[in-house]
């Protein structure tokens, strides 16, 4: 998902600037499926 590695991205960033973060990563969940149906098929 392209979303993901964005969100990677930035977390690698922080990383390489020396910024100190707690990055928490909410689940996914199988019902976002749902939403992406006709982008999926």
């Amino acid at each position: 998902m392209p979303h993901f590695a964005v969100k990677f991205g930035a977390e690698r960033m922080l990383v390489a600037m020396g910024f100190g973060a707690t990055v928490l990563r909410p689940t996914y969940f199988i019902d976002n499926e749902a939403r992406l149906k006709d982008v999926i098929l």
